[in-house]
This record gives structure tokens, C-alpha cells and sequence, in this order.
């Protein structure tokens, strides 16, 4: 594990920083909770006279918890499910950056897999 692998671990298990999520592959595969450091940051678009704000979430989650995220698997955070929309490595190859999209309430027996997205 590089010394980045061993920080990031140690942000996402900090209580004022990291929190716990279901993650759901796509694949159907068993769920499994990880931590996640959340971020929620809005982006601005311009579109002809209109400016667009999303606030669409980021996650992000070390390789040694979550080894193969990808598109369409889901996370549920607080009872509210994200779809994840890619899974991006950074850099160093320790830490996925994975920007998802809200999509409300998490319901007993939800499921984020199908055309549900």
C-alpha cells in the first residue's frame, strides 16, 4: 500500500470525514458496505441565456475497500441511492473518484440495475 493509500484510508475511516454506504454492483452481486468520503459539489452550466447548476455527489473510495466499482452499480448513503455515472482511478492508481447521480429514497428491495436509471 503507498503512503497516498494509507492517508486516504485513514480520511475515509475518520468519523468527521468518511461515512459508510451499501454499494450494489451492477452485476447483481452481493452488496457490500464500504466508507466513502462524500462530496457534493454543484457545477455550473450555460445554456443559450440560462445558467444550470447540478449538484450531482462524488465519491470517493480507496481500492483496497472497493476493488472493481463500475457504471450503474449503486450506492446507498443515509437511505438515499446514487447511480454511479463512471469510475475514474486517479493518479496514483488507490483511490476511485466516482461522480453519481441522485435518485432518491432507498426503498426495501430497491434496485438501481435495468432501465431504472
Amino acid at each position: 500500500m503507498t503512503v497516498f493509500a494509507t492517508a486516504a484510508a485513514s480520511i475515509a475511516a475518520d468519523p468527521n470525514m468518511g461515512v459508510d454506504a451499501i454499494w450494489s454492483p451492477a452485476d447483481g452481486g452481493p452488496p457490500e458496505t464500504v466508507r466513502v468520503i462524500v462530496s457534493a459539489p454543484d457545477d455550473a452550466v450555460d445554456l443559450a441565456e440560462a445558467r444550470v447548476v447540478g449538484s450531482d455527489v462524488l465519491l470517493y473510495v480507496t481500492v483496497a475497500a472497493l476493488a472493481t466499482p463500475g457504471e450503474r452499480d449503486a450506492f446507498e448513503i443515509d437511505g438515499t441511492l446514487y447511480a454511479v455515472q463512471a469510475a475514474l482511478l486517479d493518479a496514483t492508481g488507490d483511490t476511485w473518484r466516482l461522480p453519481c447521480r441522485k435518485q432518491g429514497p432507498a426503498t426495501l428491495g430497491s434496485t438501481l440495475l435495468g432501465n431504472d436509471i
